[in-house]
């Protein structure tokens, strides 16, 4: 048992360094990756300072924002998974890895394409479905265009087609449900 946790390393989220104690990890995020231009490993967005970066942290509302905000953070932190960040050296990464790029990510209703932004996917909805025709993807409804398919979701009150009406109507009161519902 011993020897097992000798061989555990904590892998930074923002690069390919690899740390054996979650202290040293957060020593190096503190001195490498607090300054300059700090890019979220989750969503991507971009961030000219490590304020605005922690305040997107601390606003974000799921596990994977809040754990990398208690990296930020000094000191031990209770709520912190170090788990997260241990690296797998089978998978060649972190849990926190394997969540972005194979769990969190958001399926369009109506073809194949995944992405782990939603807004691009709401771009994706409308470059590429928006004067075809649609079956809504939930009870098989035809549509001439993405507007009628619109109108139809608006109608319905189940969880599966107001999400999706909330996600195409910029209707974001209910965007955590709406990201919920997409990434299953």
């Amino acid at each position: 048992m011993e020897s097992e946790l000798e061989y555990k390393l904590f892998k930074c989220p923002f690069c390919y360094m690899k740390y054996k104690t979650i202290t040293g990890l957060k020593e190096h995020i503190g001195k490498s990756h607090s300054n300059g231009i700090i890019t979220c490993p989750i969503c991507k967005y971009m961030f000219t300072s490590y304020l605005s970066f922690q305040k997107h942290l601390h606003f974000s509302n799921d596990e994977l924002h809040q754990n990398l905000l208690y990296l930020f953070k000094k000191g031990q932190h209770k709520f912190l998974k170090k788990d997260l960040f241990i690296f797998d050296e089978e998978t060649n990464m972190s849990k926190f890895e394997f969540l972005i790029n194979y769990v969190y990510y958001f399926k369009c209703p109506f073809c194949d394409y995944k992405v782990n932004i939603l807004s691009k996917l709401k771009l994706h909805i409308f470059a590429h479905h928006y004067d075809k025709e649609l079956i809504c993807p939930y009870c098989n409804a035809k549509f001439e265009n993405l507007n009628d398919l619109i109108d139809h979701l608006e109608y319905y009150r189940d969880d599966k087609h107001r999400n999706l009406y909330y996600l195409l109507t910029n209707k974001f009161e209910k965007i955590n449900d709406v990201k919920q519902f997409l990434m299953s």
